[in-house]
């Protein structure tokens, strides 16, 4: 070094030297590997000054993400396997999508949040989390049609004779597969429903609309859509909540059964629009006159169509005419209507009601008419307590008629009325008090010591002034030292008056 110091820098110096192009492609080379680490190292550096590389927090997140995912698989393997193991797997396919999506979704969150130390694991399980949650039922649905035996798939293409009203012989189909599409759809996307393939071979569009309604009523379906086919119309009739039976007795309304498919649920009608009374044999005038010789056939033959409306204009105009003769024969028709479900149409409903009321009768000595009257007081309950829980109006005559036949169950629902509207219903409560006066008077009581209102209390107060006994006196003298005047002075008068009877 002293003696030649370029002697020194050629023995250490290399004898190739790189371009530049040559040192950018080395550096390009190395530069994501370079970022990777120094990326791993920022993730090691927060990891470690947040405390997150030492918590369980992350892995606990984790399994409850797997755990609910696991959980939503099982609940649609055990309904694959039994469909009436649990609700979710008995609703349609829409809702159970709405179901696999809250629990698959959530628990895509609980994994993206678990870690971010190992995204090569965590961003594939959400991706899969995600798409299986909108898939899952349409999935499970593919499942369970792959693995039904065939011995299930030939039970709903073969129709038993003996599950049918008709010949054998005549037990024919005239709608083909293809024509059955949009029912086996709508049957695979809300497959744990019941749902009723109907053709009727008729063209009239009144008659299609009376009978889509008819069907819809009788077999208490969600809805009921026709489409054409053939020389007819195939109804759908979807969405029931009760298992799948032999309807045919139902459909010999409409006419003559000729093919019926009891597994399948598929039905073929040969139209009558005699047996189905699509229109009327009698006159408007021999409908409205009492006087008329065929008044009550006629109106008896109306209280057998299909059609609603002519259903309650027959039964308003037997209730008007309230005739002498044929009342046996009124009351067991009328009876005979109430049995069919009546729920969605209640104003048919009411005016059946009120006509079979008027054709009670007394209670007598043979048991045929009690057991008809009975019937009668039967549904006019039905109909009063679907409407108390709806919150709707109810006619005076029915409600009069019960507290007469079942005093006792009106109690309760009379002083619910009456203590909302205690001026309106006044007379009704009275009413019902002169026939069970104990029964009225013990829930007062309960609601006199039950409900805040001072309005309430103090309508009370009047009733036990005026129609109280001396039972209410320990109820009514802890509201001697109420806190509102008013009603300490109505608590010492109820008392006067209590104690002098």
């Amino acid at each position: 070094m002293s003696i030649c110091p370029e002697c020194l820098k050629e023995e250490f110096t290399s004898a190739s030297r790189l371009n530049e192009a040559e040192l950018k492609a080395l550096r390009d080379e190395y530069k994501g590997s370079n970022m990777r680490q120094v990326a791993r190292a920022e993730r090691m550096n927060v990891g470690y000054l947040s405390g997150e590389a030492f918590s369980t927090a992350g892995k606990i997140r984790f399994g409850i993400g797997i755990f609910l995912f696991a959980v939503c698989l099982f609940i649609f393997l055990i309904g694959e396997s039994n469909p009436s193991a649990t609700p979710i797997t008995q609703l349609d396919a829409d809702s159970q999508r709405v179901f696999s999506i809250v629990f698959c979704w959530v628990a895509a969150g609980f994994v993206y949040f678990s870690t971010r130390r190992r995204p090569k694991v965590v961003y594939p399980i959400v991706a899969l989390f995600l798409v299986t949650g909108w898939f899952m039922p349409t999935v499970w649905s593919m499942i369970s049609n792959a693995v039904k035996p065939a011995a299930l798939v030939a039970q709903t293409d073969v129709t038993k004779p003996e599950d049918t009203v008709v010949d054998p012989t005549e037990n024919r189909r005239v709608l083909s597969d293809n024509d059955l599409t949009v029912f086996t759809q709508h049957a695979k996307k809300a497959r744990h429903l019941t749902h009723y393939g109907i053709y009727v071979d008729v063209q009239d569009p009144r008659a299609r609309g009376v009978i889509r309604d008819a069907l819809t009523r009788l077999l208490h379906a969600e809805f009921t859509t026709p489409y054409t086919r053939s020389n007819g119309a195939l109804y759908l009739v979807a969405n029931i909540h009760a298992d799948r039976r032999d309807i045919s007795d139902v459909l010999s309304r409409f006419g003559r059964v000729t093919y019926a498919d009891v597994d399948g649920g598929i039905y073929e009608v040969l139209y009558d629009s005699a047996k189905a009374n699509m229109v009327s044999q009698y006159t408007a005038e021999v409908l409205a006159s009492p006087q008329s010789a065929n008044f009550v056939t006629a109106n008896l033959s109306e209280l057998t169509c299909l059609d609603p409306m002519r259903i309650r204009m027959a039964a308003r105009t037997l209730k008007q005419a309230d005739v002498s003769y044929s009342r046996g024969d009124i009351r067991d028709a009328l009876v005979a209507v109430l049995n069919e479900p009546w729920e969605d149409d209640p104003e048919t409903y009411a005016a059946l009601v009120e006509a079979s009321m008027t054709y009670a009768g007394q209670p007598s000595s043979n048991s045929t008419e009690n057991s008809a009257r009975q019937a009668i007081v039967d549904h006019c309950w039905q109909y009063f307590h679907m409407r108390f829980k709806q919150h709707r109006d109810v006619s005076d005559s029915i409600i009069n008629f019960l507290i007469e036949e079942r005093k006792d169950d009106m109690v309760d629902p009379i002083v619910e009325y009456w203590s909302k509207d205690p001026v309106e219903w006044n007379s009704v409560l009275l009413t019902l008090s002169a026939r069970a006066h104990e029964g009225v008077q013990t829930r007062l009581l309960e609601l006199l010591q039950s409900t805040t209102s001072i309005g309430t209390i103090n309508a009370i107060m009047r009733y036990l002034q005026a129609e109280g006994t001396q039972t209410a006196i320990p109820v009514v003298e802890k509201f001697e030292s109420h806190s509102d005047s008013m009603i300490r002075y109505a608590a010492r008068t109820t008392l006067d008056a209590l104690k002098k009877r």
